[in-house]
C-alpha cells in the first residue's frame, strides 16, 4: 500500500522504557533485536514527541540510524492509545522523497486502528493473567480447605506457583 521496501512495529516496553521491534518486513535479522532508548534514532524521536516524520532524504536527516544502507526515506506515524503513544508504525523506501503528505495522512489511520487494536490484545491479555491468578487462587485455597495433610497442600501450591510463574522446578 505505502510501496515501502521495509517496514517495522516498535512497540515501547513499559518495563525498560526501550522500544523493542515486534514485527518486521524487510528488515536484517539483527534489526528484529535492537532496542532504542525515548528520543534515539527517528522511531525513538516520533516516540518522545508523539509526532510524524516524513523525511525525504534519511542522508541528510542527523535523527536517522542506518539499518539498511539502501534505504532513503522513511516515514514513522505514533501508535498512541488514550493520548499516551505507545509505539511506532514506520516504513522504508530504497526512493528518495518516496512519501507524500497524503501517505503520511494513510498511515496516520493505520497506526490509529492498529493502536486500538494493540490496545484490546493488551486488554485481552491482562484479562487472560488475572483469570489464571484466580484459577490458581481457587485451586490452593480448595487443596488448603479439603486436606489436613500439610505436605499435600504445599505440593498443591508449589505445583500453582511453578505454573504462575512458568518455572520447571
Amino acid at each position: 500500500l505505502m510501496r515501502a521496501s521495509s517496514g517495522s512495529v516498535a512497540l515501547l516496553n513499559p518495563t525498560t522504557g526501550r522500544l523493542e521491534i515486534h514485527a518486521g518486513l524487510g528488515l536484517p535479522e539483527q534489526a528484529m533485536s535492537r532496542q532504542l532508548r525515548l528520543g534515539e534514532g527517528l522511531i525513538g524521536w516520533v516516540a518522545r514527541a508523539g509526532k510524524s516524520a516524513r523525511i525525504g532524504d534519511v542522508a541528510k536527516d542527523p535523527r536517522y540510524l542506518m539499518l539498511r544502507p539502501e534505504v532513503r526515506s522513511e516515514l514513522a506515524v505514533p501508535l498512541e492509545v488514550a493520548g499516551e503513544v505507545r509505539g511506532v508504525l514506520k516504513v522504508d523506501s530504497e526512493r528518495l522523497e518516496a512519501f507524500s503528505a497524503n501517505d503520511q495522512a494513510l498511515l496516520e489511520d493505520l497506526a490509529a486502528e492498529a493502536a486500538s487494536a494493540i490496545h484490546h490484545t493488551w486488554l485481552y491479555e491482562q484479562l487472560r493473567l488475572k483469570a489464571r491468578l484466580f484459577e490458581s487462587l481457587v485451586s490452593v485455597s480448595q487443596a488448603i480447605n479439603s486436606t489436613l495433610d500439610l505436605d499435600d497442600a504445599l505440593r498443591v501450591i508449589t505445583r500453582e506457583a511453578c505454573a504462575l510463574m512458568n518455572a520447571k522446578v
